[in-house]
This record gives structure tokens, sequence and C-alpha cells, in this order.
């Protein structure tokens, strides 16, 4: 071959071979050497049927060229040793002064392509399932080039409410709020990998809280560097946040609410206790009998005003039973008609609808309380006609209790407010902000929920879930008859930290005859009980007295003193104090402070009968 072509054909990368029509090779270049594998002066001694495993087709593929001039295609090949390749084969005829034509071979190696192309196919898994893994993933991911975003998961066009594919060549600021855009361009420029919380925004325009973490270290996308931005929606975390917060709220508000009760039905105990006696010592038609009644009766509403501050503080003594919800809303729906009529006379219509088998565990009184506080507060929020609707439902593990209206609604911003004790936008004479302050506490007692839904204009709803009973209905305890005990023949030592409640209720005590033993403390009443050489009948004694409670004082006393009988009292109490102690004290009776005398002397013979 001559030298310059030999030359040219060297430098050809692909293996080219010179065929006789008889098939000895004539001709090979460097290339040709490395990929069958022989020296070079070894492969020039070979023969066309050397160098293929299926010599028949290489006959067809040699015919054709002969036809046409030229063949390509891949065919299988063998190298020194007998092992097998692919190859791609393009045979070219030489002609050359009409001798018979001289086939020209050039053989590339398909081994690194398929490899090239296995890798290729494994990368386009690779790729397709890593995309998979990013857009099942909660985090949105964004991934920009100065601030244009190339590449983005499902997560990121889930959370900016586009189309798939919607954010590619958007800007990255785009989908950031405007007063969160100059803290993002500040953190870009201070390099900070720390994520931070903003606000973004969404392609219809609203606008949701977001955890941003930046990646500085840069990732390769089409040869040229670009960033990773991950989002994380944490609207769900800052709603659980607002309602710890707002639960710790309500809780402080119950303690104080609690702690105010307390204080203040001390103060109703002695104006009720000393206008009861001022009103017995009267005779029949004093001018000052009604004076006192008045007295009486605002201290009275003072005392029902205190009740619902303990309802929401949780410190209200409640008596839980199974109840069906159905069976009580027939009971209680006279009642709530007759409210809907007791303001300006309106064209209000009330409809209850009930499942059966909705049955919870709560105080029957308070549940009615809820109703009502929640039917009034519907009445109020209706114009001239309307409609309220008391509905009941049966879960498989709660049951819904919800009482909607068709009123003017309830604005967004006292929706989070409208629990709170003496929170109100009605009138000075439309009522006092403890209605649903009260149904809060009720529910929350109960160990349910509340919540409102509201559209301004077109009415609220709000729906009350409590823990479902699969327990019997407990019929309601039947009060026995009141047996007074003979006076002059009971002793009962009374123990109160209040001086005034303590002389009053001394007074009401002796004059119904009982003898009266008074103590200002725990200790001081224990030490009275022995020095007293008598028998003491009952024990009356404030249960939350500093340094030793009443628990306290009546499991001492009653060690001692197994016959003597417990009656506490208080402004407030957890009742799950009372259920705590030892066995004999656990049916011990209790009066809310304040009460008035015919309440005590009732309740006292009660005790003692």
């Amino acid at each position: 071959m001559d030298s310059r072509l030999q030359q040219l054909i060297d430098a050809v990368g692909d293996a080219m071979l010179v065929i006789e029509p008889g098939g000895p090779i004539v001709g090979c270049n460097d290339a040709a050497a490395r990929v069958f594998g022989y020296p070079r002066a070894q492969l020039l001694q070979l023969t066309r049927k050397d160098l293929v495993r299926d010599d028949d087709r290489l006959a067809m593929a040699l015919a054709e060229r002969v036809r046409t001039g030229s063949f390509r295609g891949e065919l299988t090949l063998v190298r020194n040793g007998g092992e097998p390749f692919d190859a791609e084969v393009t045979n070219v005829a030489l002609f050359d002064d009409g001798a018979p034509p001289r086939s020209w071979l050039v053989v590339r190696d398909l081994a690194d392509r398929r490899r090239a192309e296995m890798a290729a196919s494994a990368l386009s898994e690779s790729n397709e399932l890593l995309q998979a893994l990013a857009d099942a993933a909660f985090e949105a991911v964004l991934i920009h080039r100065d601030g244009e975003i190339i590449r983005a998961n499902g997560a990121a066009e889930r959370a900016a409410r586009v189309e798939a594919g919607g954010l590619v060549g958007k800007k990255l600021f785009d989908f950031i709020a405007p007063a969160s855009r100059a803290l993002a361009a500040s953190k870009i420029a201070a390099r900070s990998e720390e994520p931070y919380e903003a606000l973004g925004l969404r392609s219809d325009g609203s606008v949701y809280p977001l955890e941003v973490r930046v990646r500085l270290a840069a990732v390769q996308v089409g040869g040229a560097p670009a960033r990773v931005v991950a989002l994380r929606d944490i609207s769900d975390r800052r709603a659980l946040e607002e309602q710890v917060r707002q639960s710790q709220k309500m809780e402080a508000i119950g303690r104080l609410a609690g702690g105010v009760a307390h204080d203040f039905n001390n103060l109703l105990a002695v104006i009720l206790g000393a206008t009861t006696l001022a009103e017995a010592s009267l005779p029949p038609g004093h001018r000052s009998g009604g004076e006192l009644a008045e007295v009486r009766k605002a201290a009275e509403r003072g005392a029902a005003l205190t009740r619902q501050l303990l309802s929401f503080g949780r410190k209200q003594i409640v008596r839980p039973r199974v109840i069906d919800l159905r069976t009580l809303l027939v009971s209680v729906e006279s009642l709530l008609r007759k409210s809907l009529t007791s303001d300006a006379p309106r064209n209000v219509t009330l409809r209850i609808e009930s499942d059966a088998g909705c049955r919870i565990k709560a105080d029957p009184g308070q549940v009615e309380l809820a109703l009502l506080n929640l039917v009034i507060n519907a009445r109020d929020a209706l114009t001239e006609n309307g409609e309220i609707v008391i509905t009941t439902q049966r879960h498989d593990t709660h049951v819904v209790l919800s009482v909607s209206d068709t009123g003017v609604g309830i604005d967004a911003s006292h929706r989070e407010h409208i629990f709170e004790p003496f929170f109100t936008t009605k009138g000075p004479d439309k009522g006092t902000g403890l209605g649903l302050y009260t149904v809060f506490g009720i529910v929350q007692q109960s160990g349910g929920s509340i919540q409102v839904e509201s559209d301004l204009g077109r009415g609220s709803t709000f729906v009350m879930r409590f823990p479902a009973s699969d327990e019997p209905i407990a019929e309601p305890d039947v009060p026995r008859a009141i047996q007074r005990a003979a006076p002059l023949t009971k002793t009962v030592l009374l123990a109160d930290d209040e001086p005034q409640v303590r002389r009053v209720l001394k007074a009401m005590l002796e004059e119904a005859g009982y003898t009266v033993l008074d103590a200002a403390s725990g200790s001081e009443a224990l030490a009275l009980a022995r020095a007293h050489g008598g028998v003491i009948d009952l024990l009356l004694t404030d249960f939350l007295m500093p340094k030793m409670t009443g628990r306290e004082l009546a499991e001492a006393l009653v060690a001692e003193r197994v016959q003597t009988r417990v009656l506490y009292m208080s402004g407030f109490v957890d009742e799950k104090l009372l259920d705590d102690g030892p066995e004999g004290l656990r049916a011990a009776r209790f009066l809310a402070k304040p009460f008035s005398r015919e309440a005590l002397l009732a309740t006292v013979a009660s005790v003692l009968a």
C-alpha cells in the first residue's frame, strides 16, 4: 500500500481493512491491529474468514457491496483468541482499472458505544428515580441559576399552585412575598445556610409561612453551576403552635378566673349569709324586708356569675353521667324556644336534627347551659328573620353537637377572641361576654373540644365534639327526703380561714340549734377537736385553706374520730381532688360557696341523717 495512503489511514481512529476479492487481507491500519488484537504483520496474513464469526453474513454484505458499491450494518466479528464482539461495519468497493474490486472495511467496535448507551440508560433511570423521589418529597425543592428556576419538584409546584413545569423559567423571588424579599436577599448576600422563616407567595396571590434552607455548594446542571433551595410549608406547624398558644392563654385565663371567683365567692357568702340572717330576724311585713330581698337577689346573681367563671376555669363541681343527646334535646327544647322570644319579637325558627345513639358522658345541666348560651348567641346574631339549627351526629369515636345560625357571621379578627371572658361585640345591655366563655369551659371540662366556622353575612356554626360513650344510660340520682337533725344534740366543727364567712356560718348553725366549735385554720381545728371531750358529729371545712388544707384536716380528724362526717365547702375546687384520698373521704359532700341559709341547713341535715 502506498506509504502516503498508509499514513492517512493510520491517522483514522476506526479500524480499517483492505480485502482482496478472494478474502486475503492486504492492508490495515494500527487501529485494526488494536481492535482485533493482532500485530499488524500477523493481521496481514489472515483472511476474511479469520475475523468473522458468521462468514455467510459477511459474504452477503460483500455481495451487497458489489451490487450497490457500499454496505453499512452491524456484524459479529472475532478478536485474536476467539472473543466475539459486535461491530459496526462500513464496506466500500474500491475499483482499479477494471480489476475485481477490493473491499475497504471500516470497523467500529460497538462495545464502547454499548457501554455508553448502558451508562446513559442507567443515568436516565437514576434521574427518573431521583425526580420521582423529589416529587414525592414533602419539601419543595428548587434549582435556580442566578435567580431563575431551572428545575422544580412536584412539592414546589403544589406549594406555588402551578401546573407541572410551571415554575421553570420563572424568577425565584416571584414566589417570595414582598414582605420577605429583603430578608431573603440579605440571607443570600450573607451566604448563610441557616434555615429561616419567610412568607411564600402562591400563583393565586395568597401568602403562606415557609421555612427556607439554601445550599451554598453549587450543583452541575446542564454543564453549568446552579444552586438548590429547599422550601417547607409550615402552615400546619404555625396552626398547631397557635392552638397551643391559645390553649395556654385560655388555661391561664381559667386559672385567673378561678382565683377571682374564689375570692368573690367568699365575699358573696358573707353578703348572702348575713342577708338571710337579717331577713330571718325581721318580723313579717317589716319595711326593710324588701331591701334585704333585693340584696339577696343581687348576691345570688353574683353567685351565678361566678359559677360561669368557674365553669370556664374547670373548677365548678360537675356530676357527669352517660346521657343521650336526643333525649336531652327533647327535654330542653321548650326552654330553648322560649329563649328565642325573650327579646324583641322576631320570626326566628328553631330546627333540631338528632341522630340516634349520640351518647356522651357529661353533666346534663352543664350541657343544657352550653346549648342555651349558644342558642341565645345565635338569636342575637340574627336580624328580623332567620333559622337556628341544632344537630347531633354519631361518629366512630366521638359525637358532634352543633348549633348553626343564618345570622351576620363573625369577623375573622374576632374569632380567636370569642371564647375569652368578657369579650363581646354586642351592646352594653346585650350581654356580659361570658356566654361563649362558659360554653368553652363546659366543653373542655367534659373532655371535648369546640370550634367555630363562620362566613360574614351567611352565619356561623359552633361545633362541639365529645368522646362517644357506649355505656348504658345512667338514671339520675333521686334526692332523698331531707331529714333535719334534732337540735342541741349535734356538734359541728367549723373551719374557715375567712373570719367574716366563719362568723356568718356559725350564726346560721347556732340559730338552727347546733353546737359549733369554730377555728381559723386546719391546725387550730385539729387542736380544738383533740381538746373537746364530746362527740364531733360533723366537720364543716373550707377545702382550700392555707398551710393545712381542708382535705388534710379531714384525713387527720377522721383518723382519730372515725364517726365524724365531713362536709367540704369552697369558692372553687377541682372535682378530681375530691375523688382522691382515703376511701372513707371519697364520698364526702361538697357545698359550693356562696350558698343560702336554707341550702346550708338542708345539706348539713342530709349529711347527718
